[in-house]
């Protein structure tokens, strides 16, 4: 199954003006409802007022479900008060205000639409080259969005020259170091700086426990600013999760991990990882699978696209189906039987295979769900001409990939085509020297053929087996490996 992941905003800053030290964190007013009356009555008094309308635009996107609102109010915002005619000049006390709002505007949008962002982000720094919530957030589409790197970096650059001292851009290009450099020492700098410039900043703590936690393992550190950010801001929803996560990987603390789990989902109850993270804690930390399923499904139905969830469904709904047909396929199964698990929603294996389709389609360059889409049409289909095609594939995308591997080179070993099965399982061998299976095939390939080999592949199976060595779960017992070095023996 997928694991976890972790929760990495494209654009931190929201505040609609950078607050009197930029970077100090701004607050919501507690009483949203009355915000709201007031902004609208501004508008009503003056509908052509800039600050109530981007007011307005800024306040509904602390919203999800109230993102098409926002979206249509800074629409309206962009649209009144840009001049039609390009020659005439943009009153010099609305460059600010527009400055903002458009890249407030762009980080609506910019995974839908990517040129609209491009055009407001570029607009934006037109209106205000130095502004730094433009400069930063710029910096940042190009590298998360555009994947444009080169451009990434020097306008990172250019923003850390403007504004040496603005804690958030040293973040934004902390996690460039670390994702797209692969340089720790940098982004610790980068880190380090920014907590020192913000130290009661959530998303400054936050996102320095995340690198912590997950680039240089410093497990005692990252709790602290994980608790330093939830202590600066309880409604951090990335934060919660990222906690959460931790928690629950990390320190085996499962009770407080899904405290932190449903804290994030009352403040944001559409946000797609912490629901994600939520129920693999629940699936193979708890191995309640009757409770991680519907969690599944309501994350897949906030982001029909979120790999890892379609994935997950897929697996646990073939597992458990699977059983009720009479084939216990592992353990997990197993469980699920014990706990007597039917799926309420009537999910069907018709429907695994619709998940599976939707996950290699939202994430096309994962080799692993394609070789998993081909172990389902080998195993639980039986469509062997469909699941050669898909396993093939999986192994042409990454020769190292163990599922797509050792399930190819089963499928090629029922055909009768020994030696190109074996080619498969010793590339599984190269990944995972004491794979059971593979050990087993390959000792099933030799058989006949080189009889010692077949036996030193038999034992090493036995007591790779025994002793545990492989991160892989077998379906093999050590008595049926026992018998089939018996029958070998007995030749």
């Amino acid at each position: 199954m997928k694991t976890y992941q972790l929760s990495h905003p494209h654009f931190e800053d929201t505040s609609p003006y950078p607050p009197t030290n930029p970077n100090e964190v701004s607050t919501l007013s507690t009483d949203l409802l009355s915000y709201e009356n007031s902004l609208i009555k501004e508008l009503k008094q003056n509908p052509t007022d800039l600050i109530s309308l981007g007011g307005l635009a800024n306040f509904l996107t602390n919203f999800p479900d109230r993102r098409d609102e926002a979206i249509a109010k800074f629409s309206e915002l962009t649209t009144r008060f840009f001049p039609q005619n390009e020659d005439k000049e943009l009153a010099p006390h609305l460059k600010l205000p527009l400055s903002i709002y458009c890249t407030l505007f762009a980080s609506l949008v910019e995974l839908q639409d990517k040129e609209l962002a491009n055009s407001l982000l570029l607009r934006a720094l037109e209106l205000d080259p130095s502004n730094p919530l433009s400069m930063g957030n710029y910096s940042s589409f190009l590298h998360k969005t555009m994947k444009n790197y080169k451009e990434a970096e020097k306008h990172y650059l250019q923003a850390l020259d403007t504004h040496p001292d603005h804690a958030s851009i040293h973040v934004k290009y902390a996690n460039f170091c670390k994702s797209i450099k692969r340089d720790n020492a940098v982004a610790s700098k980068h880190f380090k700086t920014a907590v020192r410039l913000s130290p009661k900043n959530a998303d400054v703590l936050s996102s320095y426990a995340v690198f912590l936690h997950a680039n240089v393992n410093d497990i005692k550190s990252a709790e602290v600013f994980y608790q330093r950010a939830f202590e600066a801001d309880r409604t951090h929803v990335n934060n919660l999760s990222n906690y959460g996560l931790f928690l629950s990987e990390m320190k085996g603390e499962l009770k407080m991990a899904e405290k932190m789990y449903c804290l994030a989902m009352e403040v944001d109850p559409k946000h797609a990882n912490s629901i994600y993270n939520y129920a693999v804690m629940l699936d193979s930390g708890y191995n309640d699978y009757s409770r991680a399923e519907p969690l599944y499904k309501r994350c897949i139905e906030v982001n029909p696209t979120h790999s890892f969830a379609l994935y997950n469904l897929a697996i646990l709904v073939e597992e458990v189906r699977g059983v009720s047909g009479g084939e216990v396929s592992d353990e997990r199964s197993a469980r699920a039987t014990a706990q007597h698990i039917c799926l309420g929603s009537g999910l069907t294996i018709q429907q695994a295979d619709s998940f599976f389709k939707r996950a290699m389609e939202a994430n096309q360059g994962d080799s692993v769900t394609v070789a998993d889409y081909g172990r389902f049409k080998l195993v639980t289909e039986k469509d062997l001409e469909e699941a050669e095609k898909l396993l093939k594939q999986s192994v042409e995308m990454d020769k190292n990939c163990v599922v797509g591997n050792y399930n190819y080179g089963q499928l090629l070993f029922m055909k009768g085509k020994t030696d190109e099965a074996e080619k498969c399982f010793r590339c599984v061998l190269d990944v995972d020297s004491w794979h059971v299976e593979a050990l087993r095939y390959l000792g099933k390939c030799f058989a006949g053929k080189d009889d010692k080999l077949a036996e030193k592949f038999f034992k090493k199976a036995i007591e790779s087996l025994n002793g545990k060595k492989s991160g892989n779960q077998s379906s093999s017992t050590g008595k049926d490996l026992i018998q089939e070095l018996n029958q070998l023996s007995k030749k």
